[in-house]
């Protein structure tokens, strides 16, 4: 995936056009599938993302994390609830890989959530919700 596309999806989440270059990117890399992922949920967003054709590989460091449930919104993982220690290991990796809008922190096996810890690395523009 291409490095600057990426920091330009990230920094304005909901302009599409570095999404359709990223598409292109890809489609002139090989990866057709995802190029046509991409173009399909912004020309056609009212069609719901069957899970099983989301490629493990387009998951980056989120794979890493026990049950993520993960929303992609125009081609990215735009929604995302992890547990609370997944998110303090993974969270400032997953931002920089992901246009992340809105992620929902789960506690694990009752146990607390670390509040300081799993909105540390966040911004203004993401929406957090913690569930003890």
């Amino acid at each position: 995936m291409d490095a600057g596309l990426l920091a330009a999806i990230i920094a304005d989440k909901d302009d599409d056009i570095p999404r359709l270059l990223m598409a292109d990117w890809l489609d002139e890399h090989g990866d057709r599938l995802r190029a046509d992922f991409i173009r399909s949920q912004i020309y056609y967003p009212e069609i719901p993302t069957i899970g099983h054709i989301i490629e493990n590989k387009w998951l980056g460091t989120i794979a890493k994390c026990r049950n993520p449930v993960v929303t992609f919104t125009r081609g990215f993982a735009e929604v995302l609830s992890v547990y609370n220690d997944d998110w303090v290991m993974h969270g400032s990796t997953i931002l920089a890989e992901h246009p992340i809008k809105r992620i929902d922190i789960r506690r694990i096996d009752g146990g607390p959530v670390d509040h300081w810890n799993c909105r540390c690395s966040l911004t203004n523009s993401i929406n957090v919700q913690v569930y003890n």
